[in-house]
């Protein structure tokens, strides 16, 4: 896999947190901080995905989403009727 180097610029005392951070870990700067952008790009798409989520089951079922509610209550409820109290 090809790499890139760029340049970035992070408050002093950030720095100074990672470089404790990468030796206690074993781990270059670089390495740090491609873990990093992993994390924030996973963590992205969740928040994508949970986003799409809310929006999908936001909506009020359609008229076959409630057939099938319908359907499925109803066989819940005489499996209920079925179980031995």
């Amino acid at each position: 896999m090809a790499t890139v180097k760029t340049a970035i610029s992070i408050p002093a005392p950030l720095f100074e947190e990672l470089e404790v951070a990468a030796k206690e870990m074993q781990l270059s700067r670089s390495e740090v901080f491609r873990r990093a952008v992993e994390r924030f790009l996973r963590d992205r798409e969740s928040q994508r995905m949970m986003e799409k989520l809310k929006e999908v089951y936001s909506e009020p079922p359609d008229e076959e989403e409630r057939g099938y509610l319908k359907k499925m209550k109803a066989l819940y409820s005489k499996s209920l009727e079925q179980e031995e109290w």
